[in-house]
């Protein structure tokens, strides 16, 4: 049986148990009260008899049986019967009642089929002739006829009761169970993959509101597990992927030196003894190439220990003498490219000094291999912010083409390159932009990059600062004004121009102050005409 027909078949025992109580109940009174007044009526002619001398038949009698009795129980005359009603059948122990106001009346069968009962009371005749006993009797047919009715309108109303309270009931037990359906319509769609489902709760109080709360907190969990399964089985798949192409990579990239050393270790074996002049010739070159490929292997193992997490030297370092160590070193890569230093105050963070430099020279090794020759470059250290906020902020700028916007959501990805030819005379591995993001990450940082809107492309470093190291005091040049850090220029700030904006790329551990979409970089640091990245209160010396 449903869950519906139990509630509504349980309901109507309990209502029709009620009815029952309830008409027993009133069945019993109403029957009490009408013996009540039989035996009222049964005494007051029993008193009416006894007054008067029971040979005198001027008392009018009734519907009442009347006999009087012998000391032996033989009638001493004949009875008074009821009309169309058999006598009353006498027990031989009938009780005397020989005070009537306390006297108890009896009830017995009739003689014959036992119906009608009669209401019987046994007294003395008289207090002349005490041996004489009057017995007077009732019968009770209107009595049960009455009861008889009454049972039947009880029937009657319970019926009706019992079908009144069974469609009442039947619509109540719908309307309790809707939200049970509910529930089951959830687990339907539910059951076909449809988790974002959710139980309509109207009233948490109840037991199936509160049965729908669970129910969904529930749901919610299983739905967080089945979206935290599907994210990790697409990072599986991402990261096997990335794998994929990180070993299609290397070993294309390994490929090419490692076939350039046999060929030249081909070339001097075969024509060795007969041009012995080409020997350092191809010596340089296997050299070379073989240089090329232990910057490669390692550039991967410093990849590989940084994604281990493997812990960096911890020691204050001046991120301003830092750059201007790497600018110094660029110039004399490079004499023919100009390159502007900004530091604005004393910048400390807190890493390892080698790592910083390799960020560093990285980003400006990628201006000398992306840009053309003799386009500037600039270079911003300051800090942003005080207190535990303050944030050291490392700016490298060019003014070159820019980044593609089809390329800035990659520009930090493992062996991509914009250039897809590889060519082996512009840029290198592709690892140069991934380095400086693992770096600035494990240093606690975020590596962006975008385009400056004068045109090029600029890339931001946001590392903690160490807030704890002095600052130096500033100093008065001759004439008395006080000025910042000497900047060095090698020439004039960025012609105006207009570059493309690719979608910002950001990399870093999680909880790092955002950097907003489409910031421009003059809102990163404040910008002053042609000097490009200066800060305020710095001074631009040639």
């Amino acid at each position: 049986m449903s869950l519906r027909g139990r509630l509504l078949a349980a309901s109507l025992v309990l209502v029709a148990l009620g009815l029952f109580v309830v008409g027993t109940a009133t069945y019993i009174a109403f029957r009490s009260f009408l013996l009540h007044q039989v035996d009222a009526q049964l005494i007051a002619d029993a008193q009416s008899l006894q007054k008067a001398n029971f040979r005198n038949r001027s008392v009018a009698l009734g519907l009442v049986y009347v006999v009087y009795l012998n000391a032996d129980g033989t009638p001493v005359q004949a009875p008074n019967l009821v009309p169309k009603t058999p006598p009353p059948s006498l027990p031989a122990n009938l009780p005397v009642a020989n005070d009537l106001t306390t006297a108890t009346p009896h009830t017995l069968r009739s003689q014959g089929r036992g119906w009608p009962r009669y209401r019987v009371l046994a007294a003395p005749a008289s207090a002349l002739d005490p041996t004489i006993t009057m017995v007077v009797g009732i019968p009770l047919t209107d009595e049960a006829n009455d009861l008889a009715r009454l049972v039947t309108v009880e029937l009657l109303v319970g019926v009706a009761v019992l079908l009144a309270a069974a469609m009442v009931g039947s619509w109540l037990v719908r309307l309790g169970l809707r939200p049970l359906q509910e529930i089951e319509t959830t687990a339907e769609s539910i059951a076909a993959s449809d988790l974002t489902e959710r139980v309509a709760v109207d009233d948490e109080r109840t037991e199936v509101g509160r049965l729908g709360r669970t129910l969904n907190a529930m749901l919610a969990r299983i739905e967080a597990a089945f979206e935290e399964q599907r994210r990790s089985e697409e990072a599986l798949r991402a990261s096997e992927e990335r794998l994929r192409r990180f070993v299609s990579d290397a070993s294309h990239e390994l490929r090419t030196p490692v076939a350039a050393v046999r060929a030249n270790a081909e070339l001097f074996r075969r024509g060795g003894e007969n041009h012995p002049e080409d020997l350092p010739r191809l010596m340089a070159r296997i050299e070379s190439e073989a240089a090329r490929m232990g910057v490669l292997v390692e550039d991967l193992l410093l990849l590989t220990r940084l994604d281990q997490g493997r812990a960096l030297e911890q020691a204050p370092v001046d991120l301003g003498a830092l750059a201007a160590e790497a600018v110094e070193a660029a110039r004399v890569i490079e004499p023919d490219r100009p390159i502007t230093l900004t530091v604005s105050g004393s910048v400390e963070v807190l890493g390892d000094k080698d790592r910083l430099r390799q960020v560093i020279d990285n980003l400006l090794t990628n201006i000398r291999r992306h840009t053309p020759a003799g386009t500037p470059g600039w270079v911003s250290v300051a800090e942003v912010g005080t207190g535990p906020a303050a944030r050291a902020i490392l700016e490298v700028a060019d003014g070159g083409p820019g980044i593609d916007p089809d390329d800035g959501a990659r520009i930090f990805e493992r062996f991509y390159r914009a250039d897809t030819s590889r060519s082996r005379d512009r840029g290198g591995s592709g690892l140069g932009l991934s380095i400086v993001a693992a770096i600035t990450a494990a240093h606690g940082g975020l590596a962006s990059a975008t385009n400056r809107p004068e045109g090029g492309a600029l890339f931001r470093i946001d590392l903690p600062a160490l807030v704890e190291a002095a600052r130096p005091e500033p100093m008065a040049d001759d004439d008395g004004e006080e000025t910042g850090p000497e900047t060095a220029t090698g020439g004039p700030g960025p012609a105006p121009g207009n570059g493309s904006q690719p979608p910002e790329t950001a990399t870093g551990p999680p909880g790092l102050p955002p950097i907003a979409p489409g910031l421009p970089p003059s809102e990163w640091l404040p910008a002053n005409g042609a000097e490009g990245l200066r800060a305020p209160g710095t001074k631009t010396r040639a």
